[in-house]
């Protein structure tokens, strides 16, 4: 995967469009990818994190985001009741279940790199899945 750095020296891996991901985030700490949006359009965000568990998600168009500044933000898991969240029972490798909440969101996106950053809001490491895809013309939007 390669990497970019910002301006401040954070690291940043270069994804794709549809590229599904998957990432232990330390505990309180960021995870971020850098996605270039060659047209404007609408995104659907889908995250998979521990139940029980919430992570915000913080995008910027041609900078990096920060707590303060962005151009998008959503916090998505533990008490929140605006977005899509469903829980499911997903057994891993080692036979021990895991209970899991997915979660989704739109976003619309300007042409150009767009810089996210997913934040960690738990006291100990998560595992975090996600994928961004193209919504299409009839995406369905609750708010």
């Amino acid at each position: 995967t390669k990497m970019d750095m910002d301006h401040f020296g954070n690291k940043f891996s270069v994804i794709n469009m549809g590229q599904a991901l998957m990432r232990q985030v330390p505990s309180y700490g960021h995870w971020n990818v850098q996605l270039f949006q060659r047209q404007p359009s609408l995104v659907k965000f889908n995250y998979t994190f521990p139940l029980g568990s919430s992570i915000g998600v913080y995008g910027s168009r041609n900078r990096s985001p920060s707590h303060t500044k962005y151009d998008f933000m959503e916090i998505i898991g533990v008490g929140t009741s605006k977005r899509t969240i469903r829980s499911k029972d997903l057994v891993n490798t080692h036979h021990s279940s895991k209970q899991l909440q997915s979660a989704e969101f739109y976003q619309y996106l300007d042409q150009g790199n767009w810089f996210i950053s997913t934040f960690n809001d738990a006291a100990q490491p998560i595992d975090i899945s996600f994928v961004i895809l193209y919504a299409g013309r009839f995406a369905k939007i609750s708010f």
